[in-house]
Formats: structure tokens, C-alpha cells, sequence
């Protein structure tokens, strides 16, 4: 199984729209909340049933985000195979991710092009 990591830091609509979009294609998608505070609740509560949500008690950066969200998928997503990053800003667009997905269930995971 391939699960796609997308941490967020303050993130608006076009995370929740990213998300929509990868949960069609039945991606298994896990966001980590770098500790975006109470004004982004909406945003996290709007996803929380469609991924698996890592919140983070304050900001930490955006590697740190990446470590906990890699860290949960260790140790709870076993059967996860490969995972895929994305940003939660919209500078990765759902298709990209589709597209690095459908490469890796080839085994195509040394070097994408």
C-alpha cells in the first residue's frame, strides 16, 4: 500500500480540495497538523474522517512534520509499502501524486522520473 504524507501548517481550502481529490482514487492519506492552532480547526475537522490525522502540539517545522508523519506511519500503517509527499498548499496538484503512485505499484521506487 502506498500512503501519501501531507503536512500542514496553517493550511487553507486547497488542502481540503487536495484531499477530496486523492480520497477518490482511495489513496491512503495521513496529514500532519504542525500545530496550526485552534483558527485551523475547521479546516482538519472537515478531512479528519477521509485521513489519518497527526496534530502536533505547536509548530515544529516542516521536517519535524515529515518525521511524526513517517513515525506514525511506522508504527501504525504496517503494510505500507512507499509514501508519497505532498504539500498542503497546492503546489503539488492530486495527478502528480497519482501519477508517482501508479509508477511506484510498478516497482518503478529508485528513481522517479
Amino acid at each position: 500500500m502506498n500512503v501519501v504524507l501531507i503536512p500542514a501548517y496553517e493550511p487553507d481550502n486547497e488542502l481540503v480540495r487536495l484531499v477530496s481529490e486523492l480520497e477518490r482514487h482511495k489513496l491512503k492519506i495521513v496529514v500532519v497538523d504542525d500545530g496550526s492552532g485552534p483558527k485551523y480547526a475547521d479546516i482538519f475537522e472537515s478531512i479528519k474522517s477521509s485521513v489519518d490525522l497527526v496534530t502536533l502540539p505547536h509548530n515544529c517545522g516542516k521536517g519535524a512534520a515529515l518525521k511524526a508523519g513517517m513515525r506514525y506511519i511506522k508504527q501504525n500503517l504496517t503494510d505500507c509499502s512507499a509514501f508519497i509527499t505532498c504539500d498542503a498548499d497546492g503546489q503539488h496538484r492530486a495527478q502528480d501524486v497519482l501519477r508517482v503512485a501508479a509508477l511506484l505499484d510498478k516497482g518503478e521506487n529508485s528513481c522517479l522520473p
